[in-house]
């Protein structure tokens, strides 16, 4: 690549934003295929009211998706509100505008390979890997966004239930849909890394390829633990805490191995039977996120599971204490927000996690809090109610 050449996230940026409105009316044509003539004039008007401005933000996200959140950007995020609710309001259901979203992407997944062929230099593969990767996990934080819409609408005009049922059928649809082809494609990813090829450059990049497949799969579980959470429909299951803690424990050890991040558990572990799917969530998020800001410069990273009771308020404290990177203190304020993230440069996922927790930590009855300090480390700490969540 010559001086002058840009690189080939901006060129590729630059091109769905030229491309803009053709791809826009493509992606009409495609959904419209089935509808009425009537349906099809509705559609083509929602999408030239719309879609442009949430391709201008996928190119954004092309060009530097460490600087910039899909999530964040206003007018964006208007767009696909508006887009969600028109749909919406003329029959369409969640999953039926999940499959409208994976149309977008297959058009987007065609217009890449015109742009490797328009690109005036041979790109960088890891750049290629960069684009394609940011292109197939920006229509899964756009699919997130409108489904939290059509939740907020559920809640104010008395329909939660039916759109949490469809919310979280959609995201049991995409968990089972991707689960098979993510996993095939990170253990290909592995074995190029680790073959015997000879070639340090087809290392590096199944490096990079599988840890583009690792932030999809945070998304993912985001999505995940939103249906459940935020639906209000989690499956009553209560179990003894020692055994959910130990199922999470199994589940997650491997993850802090990789990291070679130690798990310490102190005792003694409450004795009382929680909901399970919501005790799960809230572990799982604050035990992967100690574990994904672990701090590289000390020589012993860990984080602890302790536990205390109060016996006056008849209810145990569970605190997950780490000694990482730590949050900056500006950020205080905000950590239980959307979208936040202490450490863009490091953060997988949506940023939705602890705001997913907290939600979940007030259904089971209690309440959250944290203290941190940056180079020190962060505990999280919730209260559970001794005779164990409401059912």
């Amino acid at each position: 690549m010559t001086q002058h050449t840009k690189t080939f996230e901006a060129h590729a940026a630059d091109q769905l934003v030229r491309e803009s409105h053709e791809l826009s009316r493509s992606w009409a044509k495609c959904v419209a295929r089935e509808l009425s003539p009537a349906q099809r004039q509705a559609i083509t008007f929602q999408v030239a009211g719309q879609m442009p401005e949430i391709l201008r933000g996928i190119a954004d996200f092309v060009r530097d998706d460490e600087r910039y959140a899909i999530a964040d950007d206003e007018a964006v995020v208007t767009a696909l509100v508006t887009l969600a609710r028109l749909r919406r309001s003329e029959g369409s259901s969640p999953a039926e505008l999940i499959g409208e979203i994976e149309v977008l992407a297959q058009l987007l997944d065609g217009a890449c390979l015109e742009w490797l062929r328009t690109y005036p230099a041979t790109p960088e593969p890891a750049a290629v890997v960069r684009v394609t990767g940011r292109l197939n996990r920006a229509p899964i934080l756009m699919s997130q966004i409108m489904m939290q819409a059509l939740w907020e609408d559920g809640q104010q005009d008395g329909g939660e239930r039916q759109v949490a049922r469809e919310v979280q059928e959609f995201a049991d649809m995409l968990a089972h849909e991707l689960n098979t082809p993510l996993n095939a494609a990170s253990m290909t990813a592995q074995l190029l890394e680790y073959a015997d090829t000879g070639s340090q450059e087809a290392r590096r990049l199944a490096l990079l390829i599988r840890r583009q497949l690792e932030r999809v799969n945070a998304v993912m579980r985001d999505v995940r633990a939103a249906s459940l959470g935020g639906s209000g429909q989690t499956a009553t299951l209560m179990m003894p805490f020692g055994q959910v803690l130990a199922d999470i424990l199994t589940e997650i050890r491997d993850e802090a191995r990789t990291a070679d991040v130690r798990l310490d558990l102190d005792e003694p572990i409450p004795a009382v039977r929680m909901n399970a799917s919501r005790l799960k969530i809230v572990l799982v998020n604050l035990i992967r996120n100690a574990i994904k800001y672990a701090n590289p410069a000390r020589p012993v990273r860990w984080v602890r599971i302790g536990f205390r009771r109060e016996a006056a308020d008849a209810v145990w404290w569970v605190d997950v204490s780490d000694n990482g990177m730590g949050i900056p203190a500006e950020h205080h304020a905000s950590v239980f927000r959307e979208s936040f993230r202490a450490h863009p440069e490091r953060a997988n996922g949506t940023g939705r996690g602890l705001l997913i927790v907290r939600q979940e930590v007030e259904q089971l009855g209690g309440r959250i809090e944290f203290s941190s300090e940056p180079g020190v480390g962060t505990t999280f700490r919730f209260c559970l109610p001794e005779a164990g969540a409401p059912e």
